[in-house]
């Protein structure tokens, strides 16, 4: 799926960060958040800094986001997918579409999205080094 059709819709993302800026540690058990993806300019103007090709935003909702040691953990989106092991019935399937890379010092800052690193841009990379 084209990451760029994802735009404005709600993905998710979890973690085992930190829930407030004061906390002293990160979450004792993974929580997980919906947040909508970002268009690139948008980001860019908000953040006040360049966002290559290899990256994407999301978020941006006062409150809910991403924080201190949630680096690396997934942003992902349900897709609707009809799998065949037996059963007729649809199920909904996550799909990785980016990895927590870098916020801003201040975690769920409102109208400021989080930068994540583009999983399709590195997708052959990715199957090259799961063959080895």
């Amino acid at each position: 799926m084209d990451d760029d059709k994802l735009i404005r819709k709600k993905g998710y993302v979890a973690g085992w960060g930190k829930t407030r800026n004061d906390d002293d540690n990160g979450s004792s058990k993974m929580r997980y958040l919906p947040v909508p993806m970002v268009p690139i300019l948008q980001c860019q103007l908000m953040l006040q800094r360049t966002i290559n090709k290899n990256q994407l935003c999301a978020g941006g909702i006062k409150g809910k986001d991403i924080c201190l040691g949630d680096s690396g953990s997934p942003f992902t989106y349900f897709t609707n997918t009809k799998l065949d092991f037996g059963s007729r019935v649809p199920k909904l399937r996550h799909f990785q579409v980016g990895i927590v890379s870098y916020g801003i010092n201040v975690c769920g800052a409102e109208n400021v999205p989080v930068v994540y690193t583009r999983v399709r841009s590195y997708l052959t990379w990715i199957l090259d080094n799961m063959k080895s």
